[in-house]
């Protein structure tokens, strides 16, 4: 599957920002609307936890603080129901 990772940097800041409940001028697709496509496709409990432990895992090499990563690694997991369309 080809992923337009130019497309999908544009939208991050403001996205990441109204998913963690902060003032944001995002307006793009829901999670349900930019995941409905990935899901039909597949995408499950076990891709969901997996991109989390990856983003998880940047976030430390990026030298992000291990509380600031407990405090926003909830927020995403709290997205599931969303991300896989349930």
């Amino acid at each position: 599957m080809q992923v337009d990772t130019e497309g999908l940097k544009r939208p991050v800041e403001p996205f990441m920002a109204r998913a963690m409940g902060c003032p944001s001028d995002y307006h793009g697709p829901t999670l349900r609307q930019s995941h409905s496509d990935l899901v039909s496709k597949g995408w499950d409990d076990s891709i969901f936890d997996a991109f989390l432990g990856h983003f998880e895992d940047v976030m430390k090499e990026l030298g992000v603080p291990a509380e600031k990563i407990a405090e926003v690694m909830p927020l995403f997991y709290g997205t599931r129901s969303d991300v896989l369309n349930r």
